[in-house]
């Protein structure tokens, strides 16, 4: 595990995001992504856990959050301060063993300065933005001293780097001491896992070798072009986000021969079932459709997505599964680039006109007992 010299008892400030604002993902779960969707991730490179109660993080010469009592980093895990001005709502696709509301503080900028202060120990370490400059560190660093004068610095002022929309600046491997411009982490879009079959007018073929201009078949038996296959590789940091959790639907699952194969599929992916689009991580009931386990994973993996001229139902391992819609951006993909390359300017998919299913207790009661069902018979045939 590689450290920097900016840490607090192993702790370093692992990724700032998003700057600029206004693209990204909706972290507080208010319906928009805005300037509201903010977050600081502090990551825990050590081999112990971390108690970070009463931590404070100031930004912009500012005391913004200060941790809350009994907040725990575990070994390798992750904190999120994400900002938020509605507590009620749920943090969307954390990745950490912990989170916690700013209730609308954070105002970051490319030119802030971050400083995440051990109250305990009284010491402190600094990021610089990467429009910052000395003059901002010292303002920064006097308004910390002012509250705590005898607070001392641990470690060289860290500087980030400009990102693109999207984007964060992150450390290029959790605890390196090199910052890049690179995809958020506290999220993820939804995606099937690599060599998922989809159905073609030629025969199934693997997700990762279709592209541009290739035709794929839709539920209804249509053949419709491949405008973008969206690629995202996740690197296995502790606990993963919710939302990108891979689900594994195995073969008979959903009914016989549904799918053919084991299908793994982000929690998020949805599924049509009955006229419902059905997140995978809502069908979840049990052996036959489980959260794959991270001891299983290994330490990268690489999702893909297939964009179409609409939202469609794609046959994904012979089951009804969604193509690319405007739930999650574009630019959390790291093929982004490649994209607005080919296309100059997104285009807006809308979802299909289906009522969409997020939560296992909004599942229809019969559609729950048919899939239960399923899993029993299943059981059976594998006993």
């Amino acid at each position: 595990m590689v450290q920097t010299t900016a840490t607090l008892d192993g702790v370093v400030i692992n990724e700032i995001g998003g700057i600029p604002f206004g693209v990204g993902q909706d972290l507080n779960g208010d319906g928009s992504v805005d300037s509201q969707d903010e977050f600081i991730e502090l990551y825990n490179t050590s081999g112990s856990p971390v108690d970070i109660s009463g931590w404070q993080v100031w930004e912009d010469n500012v005391l913004k959050a200060t941790i809350d009592p009994g907040t725990t980093i575990g070994a390798g895990e992750y904190f999120v301060l994400v900002d938020g001005v509605d507590n009620a709502n749920p943090i969307q696709g954390v990745n950490g063993a912990d989170s916690q509301y700013s209730d609308g503080e954070l105002t970051l900028s490319d030119g802030d300065v971050v400083i995440l202060y051990n109250a305990t120990d009284d010491e402190y370490v600094v990021f610089q933005g990467s429009n910052a400059d000395g003059a901002d560190v010292t303002a920064a660093v006097n308004a910390l001293l002012v509250s705590h004068p005898s607070a001392s610095q641990v470690g060289p002022t860290e500087q980030g780097v400009s990102d693109t929309p999207g984007n964060s600046t992150s450390r290029v491997e959790d605890g390196d001491d090199t910052w890049a411009d690179q995809a958020i982490t506290p999220g993820a879009a939804n995606c099937f896992l690599t060599g998922t079959l989809i159905a073609t007018p030629e025969g199934e073929r693997p997700v990762e070798d279709l592209g541009p201009n290739d035709m794929v078949l839709t539920s209804d038996g249509r053949a419709v072009p491949v405008r973008f296959v969206f690629r995202q590789e996740v690197r296995l940091r502790g606990r993963l986000a919710a939302r990108l959790e891979p689900v594994r639907l195995r073969a008979g699952s959903l009914g016989i021969d549904l799918p053919k194969r084991d299908l793994v599929v982000t929690a998020d992916h949805g599924i049509v079932l009955d006229d419902l689009l059905v997140n995978a991580g809502a069908l979840v009931n049990g052996a036959e459709i489980a959260f794959v386990p991270h001891e299983t994973l290994p330490a990268r993996i690489t999702y893909w997505h297939i964009e179409t001229a609409t939202h469609e139902v794609l046959m994904a391992e012979g089951v009804p599964a969604e193509s690319f819609a405007d739930v999650t951006g574009r630019a959390l993909y790291d093929n982004h680039a490649d994209y607005l390359a080919m296309y100059g300017a997104e285009l807006l998919i809308p979802e299909m006109n289906l009522p969409r299913i997020a939560s296992a207790r909004l599942l229809p009661v019969a559609l729950k007992e048919r899939l239960d069902e399923n899993g029993a018979r299943t059981d059976r045939a594998s006993g």
